[in-house]
């Protein structure tokens, strides 16, 4: 199974089309963060995948592994960092009032 991470992600969206998005913010407080590579390896192309291929969302919030989300798929494991804890939740919130609903696993 494939690994794709994701850091400095602010925000994920359903399009019409039924395609699950991200937006990555990268200020200068994410630049000390994450250094030099989260300017200069934002995402170009923000689609992760359908919404159909998605298995399973797991979120996790700790010290030790940081404001995660995983949408895994049939082939592929997406790693998404947020931003800060309030992005997080934010995201947690908006995939528990989403179609997504039914596929997410709270940890």
């Amino acid at each position: 199974m494939k690994r794709k991470n994701y850091k400095c992600v602010s925000r994920i969206n359903l399009s019409t089309d039924g395609r699950v998005l991200f937006e990555q913010k990268v200020g200068f407080a994410d630049y000390l963060k994450f250094g030099l590579p989260a300017l200069f390896f934002k995402k170009k192309n923000p689609q992760i995948c359908r919404v159909e291929d998605v298995v399973v969302i797991e979120t996790s919030s700790t010290m030790l592994t940081g404001n995660l989300i995983v949408i895994y798929t049939q082939d592929c494991k997406y790693v998404l960092v947020a931003r800060d804890k309030t992005t997080w939740q934010d995201i947690v919130i908006f995939l528990q009032n989403s179609t997504l609903q039914s596929k997410l696993d709270m940890q």
